[in-house]
C-alpha cells in the first residue's frame, strides 16, 4: 500500500520514477491530491522530464474526468512549477508545450475560463522563448573554444564537482591559477 505522503517523499529527494510509480498506484485507487500532484510534477522539471510530466498530467486529468473533480491544483504552484524549468529541459522541448498546457488545465482558476486561457497563452509562450535562449545559449557554449568563453567570464576552468550535502546537489569548487597562466584577459 503506498500513501500521497510517501509519493512527496520520493519527490521531495529526487526519485522520480518511484513518485511516478507511485502516483500511477494513487490513479489506480481513483485518488488524486493536488499537493502530491503538484510536487510530482516539480520533480519531473527539476530532473528535465517533461515528457514524464506530461504522462502523468494526462493520466490525473482522465481520473479527475472520471471522478467528475474539478481543477484543484493552486495557480501559485502552477506559476512555482513553471518557473522552475531548468536549462536541461530543451532537450525535450517539444514536450514543453504539452506540459504547460497540461498543467494549466489542472489549475484552479477562481475566475474561471477566460483566466485558464489567458494564463496559458502567456504561459506557453514564456517556456517556449525561455527554452530556446536557453537552447542558443547553449549551443553557442558548445561553439567556441573555451579561451574565449573564459575570457568573456561565461566559462570558468578548473572547477571541481562533487555530491552535495543534500540529494541532487553539486558541491563546486573552482581552482586558483596564477594570472600569468590566464593570458591577459581584458577589463
Amino acid at each position: 500500500q503506498i500513501s500521497a505522503k510517501t509519493v512527496r517523499r520520493d519527490s521531495e529527494q529526487g526519485r522520480v520514477d518511484q513518485a511516478l510509480q507511485g502516483m500511477q498506484i494513487l490513479f489506480s485507487q481513483g485518488q488524486i491530491e493536488p499537493v502530491t500532484m503538484g510536487m510530482v510534477c516539480t520533480a519531473c522539471v527539476r530532473a528535465g522530464r517533461l515528457r514524464d510530466g506530461v504522462d502523468i498530467i494526462n493520466k490525473a486529468k482522465d481520473v479527475m474526468r472520471v471522478r467528475g473533480t474539478p481543477p484543484s491544483i493552486q495557480v501559485s504552484i502552477v506559476h512555482s512549477i513553471l518557473a522552475s524549468i531548468p536549462m536541461r529541459c530543451v532537450a525535450e522541448e517539444d514536450a514543453a508545450r504539452a506540459f504547460v498546457e497540461g498543467l494549466t488545465d489542472l489549475a484552479d482558476f477562481t475566475n474561471g475560463e477566460p483566466s485558464r486561457d489567458y494564463f496559458r497563452r502567456i504561459a506557453v509562450g514564456q517556456v517556449l522563448e525561455y527554452l530556446e535562449e536557453a537552447r542558443v545559449a547553449k549551443d553557442r557554449v558548445r561553439n567556441q573554444p573555451v579561451d574565449l568563453l573564459v575570457r568573456n567570464g561565461t566559462c570558468q576552468m578548473d572547477v571541481t564537482c562533487q555530491p552535495g550535502k543534500k540529494a541532487g546537489e553539486v558541491a563546486c569548487s573552482i581552482q586558483s591559477r596564477p594570472s600569468e597562466e590566464m593570458g591577459s584577459r581584458g577589463i
